[in-house]
């Protein structure tokens, strides 16, 4: 996985309802509260480029979730040929990273 360098890179999920989520990842730990409609949302704060993978873990009612190989860098969106080409438009969601924080 690559998570965006030198920006607050936002980070979300799903969980039971008012339970507590923690992510902890290159030395940052954030806890967030899932909120009444089983969303939640945090934002990590600016990290600069890695070149070796590290360990991400997001934790809730005791139930950890490793994610490995993670590394920060640069993310880029692309398609394939002309006649394959897909509209940003056309992508919900897709990257949720806050530049102007």
């Amino acid at each position: 996985m690559v998570l965006q360098r030198d920006v607050h890179c936002n980070i979300w999920g799903e969980g039971a309802r008012e339970s507590k989520v923690t992510l902890t990842f290159q030395g940052q730990t954030k806890s967030v509260e899932v909120d009444a409609t089983g969303q939640w949302s945090l934002k990590l704060d600016p990290m600069t480029a890695t070149g070796e993978g590290k360990e991400c873990s997001v934790s809730s009612q005791g139930k950890p979730v490793t994610f490995r190989n993670v590394v920060l860098g640069d993310v880029w969106i692309c398609a394939g040929q002309s006649n394959t080409g897909i509209p940003l438009s056309s992508i919900n969601d897709l990257a949720r990273n806050d530049h102007d924080a």
